[in-house]
């Protein structure tokens, strides 16, 4: 059929019993119907990899981010799933987001210090001991944003400096 080789009436004959002439496109535009009534349900298109109710959607989705960042997905294709606000980096989104919540943490108590068993947002607490514990893996840009806000890197010198400080003000006194 793309090589122009059949009969028109052969072609009608195929087209009359639905034949699909493009299998691949078709299979991408089923998905991606499946993508946006995930949105619609769940408010995203953070579909887990291993999502039970539909793996092979979940592994779509991966493979979309992995096309594009290897030059593969077509223009056209990235502004579709544009429109439905497709998250293409997902560790850094959810990183941007803990971020916020930190920053927000930041506001209402003065510092960054979240407990590390904090009961209120044991997500927080665990993302900063994440930050603290794995500080060579954030890019140049994390490393900066949270120094912006005060982060400290190290509890422990960060308290001793502070009792030193104390000690050095009694002593005055």
């Amino acid at each position: 059929g793309r090589k122009g080789q059949l009969t028109k009436e052969r072609r009608a004959r195929l087209e009359a019993l639905g034949f699909n002439w493009d299998p691949f496109h078709n299979a991408w535009e089923q998905m991606f119907a499946e993508l946006a009534r995930y949105k619609e349900r769940h408010g995203d298109c953070e579909v887990p990899h291993r999502w039970s109710e539909n793996r092979e959607l979940g592994i779509w989705v991966g493979g979309q981010r992995r096309a594009r960042r290897e030059g593969h997905l077509s223009p056209q294709r990235t502004e579709r799933l544009d429109t439905l606000r497709f998250t293409w980096d997902p560790l850094n989104a959810t990183w941007n987001q803990m971020y916020g919540t930190l920053c927000d943490y930041r506001r209402k108590r003065g510092h960054c210090n979240v407990p590390q068993r904090w009961p209120k947002n044991q997500k927080l607490a665990t993302w900063v001991a994440e930050q603290r514990k794995h500080k060579e893996r954030l890019n140049p840009e994390q490393v900066e944003k949270l120094g912006a806000i005060g982060f400290v890197w190290n509890v422990l010198d960060a308290k001793w400096e502070e009792m030193f400080s104390a000690l050095g003000g009694y002593k005055k006194r």
